[in-house]
């Protein structure tokens, strides 16, 4: 079966500030610009709504933590002009950008999990960074037949504490193999490979 294409659909959009993410909420960073100028139509009711006159093309980009990473509103404001930040790696809130979250009803369930490497992330597969370490588990026993499938001895609760970008972002398999213990980096910023932790990315079949 296959990822996803495209931009994934949400039931409904929130938006959240305050130096936290999405993913703590259990909702989802918008990284697709399309699916962002969606969400903005929804939150404001103008199905034309767009983004800021000086944004560039597939929007700002911004990689620092000083702007706010994914589909923003600045001051969480509607009748504001949409402002998009992919590359950028600031919590929701950072200067005053308020992130424009993705949700669903319930918690995320996928079809199939996916390992990926390459200084990618999982969204540019159409597939899902897990930032949910009850999440990550599954996964984990899920690709390797053990369903007590755990984590390093060496992980805190929670996650390890990394926020940097020498860590890959999310739930990982050192060099993808899934006969290795679980490591989990709920707030580092690398991409999938950094360091050789792969990815376990979430996916859902194609309607």
């Amino acid at each position: 079966c296959g990822a996803t294409s495209s931009a994934t659909t949400y039931d409904h959009y929130e938006i959240l500030e305050g130096d936290v993410t999405c993913e703590s909420k259990g909702w989802v960073t918008i990284v697709d610009i399309d699916e962002c100028q969606v969400a903005g139509a929804t939150l404001s009711g103008d199905p034309n709504k767009g983004f800021r006159y000086d944004q560039p093309e597939g929007g700002y980009t911004d990689s620092s933590s000083s702007r706010t990473r994914g589909c923003t509103f600045h001051s969480g404001n509607v009748n504001n002009d949409l402002q998009f930040f992919p590359n950028a790696q600031g919590a929701c809130g950072t200067s005053n950008f308020d992130c424009v979250c993705g949700a669903t009803s319930s918690a995320t369930t996928y079809d199939h999990y996916e390992i990926l490497e390459g200084d990618v992330t999982c969204e540019s597969k159409g597939w899902v960074t897990i930032v949910d370490i009850d999440e990550c588990q599954v996964a984990g026993a899920t690709l390797s037949g053990d369903p007590n499938k755990g984590f390093r001895y060496d992980q805190p609760e929670g996650g390890y504490t990394d926020s940097s970008s020498s860590r890959t972002r999310g739930c990982t398999f050192h060099s993808g193999n899934v006969n290795n213990d679980l490591q989990f980096f709920p707030n580092a910023q690398g991409a999938c490979g950094t360091s050789n932790f792969d990815c376990v990315c979430g996916a859902t079949s194609s309607a």
